[in-house]
């Protein structure tokens, strides 16, 4: 019977085929001293993004591509296990030559000769990626759903537009550079800026119930798409609005407006602003849509409360 043929990893030899294997679970083994050489799995190459010169062949040579903010750790966590004799599991990122960062998945154990106690390390990393880029994902969304959440509360909560939208914007916040949260409103033959929600409670040159004739601003021409805006750079050659003007006199370079019905009823916009150029994109009018629906339910809301309250007077 002919036997497998077999190739040689690290002193270690291996069958082909569960070289195989390694390269398509994206787990790469390697073994070593925390003083001598390294030895790795072919597959080094595809993981790390290396030349196979360029092999990491000691252990200062792995942690030069380790990311810098895990260095420490990665570091840290292997010295402990060899001074304790055990197993170790953890997490961590690294970078390839060309700036991209990988996650992986790092476990091994200790092996220590009772001989000459001298110790060798065996480990097994595996790509997790596209795992951990999920799981970003899936706590962005999260975000965003108690970003969400917490404008539909104040829709049957609150009838008054000072203080109401700050907690929206704070949560907003942790998720895009918000600078300026604002509601603008159609109100006869205005345009008002009926919330300036300011980062930090910063000092801002817009103040609520700021108002531009409505004939020739950009909420009129808001009604008349009756779509999302996104303005990458408002610094940029073109025709500017009078709340452009406002919002570039406030530092702002960037910004979101969506137009805000209710009933099919036209109100205004919701828009939020930053002072970095291309601080939005596409993806973000997902989440963000269903946000101004809520901040138009809350608007709708608080108007029926004024006129019912002005009309009692």
């Amino acid at each position: 019977m002919k036997k497998s043929p077999k190739i040689a990893i690290g002193g270690i030899d291996e069958c082909k085929w569960r070289q195989r294997a390694l390269e398509y679970a994206g787990v790469c083994i390697w073994n070593g001293s925390l003083e001598g050489v390294w030895y790795w799995s072919d597959n080094y190459e595809q993981l790390f993004g290396l030349l196979p010169e360029e092999h990491p062949h000691n252990y200062r040579t792995f942690l030069d591509r380790v990311h810098p903010e895990d260095r420490d750790f990665v570091g840290k966590s292997l010295a402990s296990a060899v001074r304790q004799n055990a197993d170790f599991g953890f997490e961590h990122r690294i970078v390839q030559p060309d700036g991209v960062v990988r996650w992986v998945s790092e476990r091994g154990t200790i092996v220590r000769d009772t001989r000459d106690d001298s110790v060798r390390i065996l480990g097994a990393l595996q790509d997790i990626t596209a795992r951990k880029e999920a799981e970003e994902a899936l706590d962005r969304g999260y975000a965003w759903m108690q970003v969400i959440q917490e404008a539909s509360t104040l829709a049957n909560s609150r009838l008054e537009y000072a203080g109401t939208f700050g907690p929206v914007a704070t949560i907003l916040r942790r998720l895009v550079p918000v600078d300026h949260f604002m509601i603008l409103l159609e109100e006869g033959e205005d345009t008002v800026f009926a919330v300036v929600e300011t980062k930090d409670s910063e000092s801002s040159r817009l103040k609520p119930n700021t108002r531009v004739p409505f004939r020739g601003s950009f909420l009129e021409h808001l009604k008349e798409v009756g779509r999302p805006y996104i303005i990458f750079d408002l610094t940029a050659g073109g025709r500017h609005f009078p709340e452009d003007l406002l919002v570039m006199e406030d530092g702002l370079r960037s910004c979101v407006r969506i137009p805000l019905y209710n009933a099919g009823e036209f109100l205004g916009a919701l828009a939020i602003a930053s002072r970095q150029v291309y601080a939005f994109n596409d993806a973000h009018l997902p989440h963000l849509e269903p946000l101004a629906i809520q901040v138009a339910h809350t608007v709708a809301n608080i108007k029926r409360y004024q006129q019912a309250r002005s009309e009692a007077e």
